[in-house]
This record gives C-alpha cells, sequence and structure tokens, in this order.
C-alpha cells in the first residue's frame, strides 16, 4: 500500500489462443487502472493480444 494507492500484480495462465501474461493495477479509493501488461512466455504482445488480455477483443 501507498497511503490510498495499492498495486496489485496478477498472473494469467495462457489460455484460448492467448499468452500468459503478467498484468500490474493501480488501485486509487474507488478507481481501478491497468498500468501494464507483459507477456510471460515471449518477448512482446501484439496490439490485438494486448487488447485480448485486458477484454476488449
Amino acid at each position: 500500500m501507498f497511503g490510498d494507492r495499492s498495486l496489485l500484480v496478477f498472473e494469467r495462465d495462457g489460455s484460448g489462443g492467448l499468452p500468459a501474461s503478467g498484468v500490474t493495477m493501480l488501485i486509487e479509493g474507488e478507481k481501478a487502472e491497468v498500468i501494464n501488461i507483459v507477456p510471460l512466455e515471449k518477448s512482446q504482445l501484439s496490439a490485438q493480444e494486448y487488447n485480448a488480455v485486458l477484454g476488449n477483443p
């Protein structure tokens, strides 16, 4: 925790054609924001993969 902010890190297993990814979120009060998504088994995500991991097909 950083004052009223929290940093959360999640690991998403690869499935449904998407690579395994780490997702970092910043929580400030009642607001949550994804601040980074990184692949765990390759060097980078395509824009389509990034958006799909985020939940925006």
